[in-house]
């Protein structure tokens, strides 16, 4: 509610913009952020991963010239010193967030060529169930086939036995003229 705000006030509300995506850079901007109805909530439902590098640098830059410690922003102002607190633990999020994403962004990535080799794994695996299935069907075939061509090859020297017997007896008969 200051109608001009101490430099570091003024200069932490300013990387609140920043991090909001404000453009415009100035107290009358800050001013009209605060009263917001839920300008707290607002500040705890900022998507902190979308904050890019960009808006990281200035933030970097204004907190570089504002050169306060805690103590010394709590004795210009406690609410500065709550936001002071916030823009300083959102820089540190970045900061891991920064070093994580990459690491995020290659575990999703093993994870997808994870799930495709999966995939892929389970529909070879049935290829390789339906070609044994289909390969002791033929087995069972070809031993049925076996059997059956034993089977007639028996029949047919049974059939040769009894040709040769015919054969015989019709030779005997024939040497007796009947």
């Amino acid at each position: 509610s200051f109608a001009k705000p101490p430099k570091q006030v003024q200069t932490v509300c300013e990387c609140i913009l920043i991090m909001r995506g404000y453009k415009e850079l100035n107290w009358k901007t800050a001013k009209g952020m605060m009263s917001e109805a839920n300008f707290l909530r607002s500040l705890m439902e900022i998507d902190f991963d979308s904050i890019t590098q960009t808006q990281v640098k200035s933030v970097r830059g204004l907190l570089k010239t504002l050169n306060t410690t805690f103590e010394e922003m709590e004795v210009v102002s406690r609410a500065g010193l709550g936001m002071l607190k916030f823009v300083d633990a959102v820089m540190s999020y970045c900061d891991v967030a920064k070093d994580v994403k990459p690491k995020r962004e290659k575990v999703a990535r093993l994870e997808r060529n994870f799930f495709l080799s999966k995939r892929e794994l389970e529909k070879i695996q049935a290829e390789l169930l339906a070609i044994q299935n289909e390969l002791k069907a033929l087995g069972n075939k070809y031993e049925a086939a076996i059997r059956e061509k034993q089977q007639l090859q028996e029949e047919a020297e049974l059939m040769e036995r009894r040709l040769i017997a015919a054969d015989k007896l019709i030779s005997g008969l024939g040497s007796e003229n009947i």
